[in-house]
């Protein structure tokens, strides 16, 4: 079974790219109205590669938010959580989605928290924060976000051994 992130890397480029452009250009207004300094160009592909990251995990956030409540509302296991042809295999659907919907809820808000707040720092709106308390509250945030990310990670598989007939 494939980790939520990887598979959200892996299918949702194109919403990456336009949060990417939105942050580019959002970026490159806020330079212009003196707002952000200028960057040196190592900085600037450093920061590119970061954003790009970033606007993947808010990605995340957004399209794990979107299936709980699609899961919720539409009482439907949607694919990303369990591969369409295990779907099928649930004992209990509506138990699965109560079990599994707060968990997606509390990982989509860590995870729009930590790319919110990475985009922020590599943007440098953050910048009227001293850098080395900025360094701590984003290693405090991933690790937040790395944490959570276990938790559910172990939680869809406890679902899916509980839930789904074992093949």
């Amino acid at each position: 079974m494939l980790s939520p992130l990887i598979f959200v890397i892996h299918n949702s480029t194109i919403l990456g790219l336009i949060i990417q452009m939105i942050l580019f250009v959002s970026c490159n207004y806020f330079r212009k109205i003196g707002i952000i300094a200028e960057t040196s160009i190592k900085e600037r592909k450093k920061m590119n590669f970061m954003l790009i990251f970033d606007a993947i995990i808010l990605a995340l956030a957004i399209y794990l938010f979107a299936s709980a409540i699609y899961m919720k509302v539409k009482k439907q296991i949607p694919s990303m959580f369990v591969p369409s042809a295990y779907i099928s295999h649930c004992k209990d659907v509506l138990g699965y989605i109560s079990y599994v919907f707060p968990k997606t809820l509390l990982f989509s808000i860590v995870t729009f928290l930590f790319g919110g707040e990475a985009t922020l720092n590599d943007i440098h709106l953050l910048g009227f924060i001293p850098t080395n308390v900025e360094k701590i509250i984003n290693v405090v945030f991933m690790i937040a976000f790395l944490i959570v990310w276990i938790y559910f990670s172990s939680v869809l598989k406890k679902a899916y051994r509980k839930f789904f007939e074992q093949a």
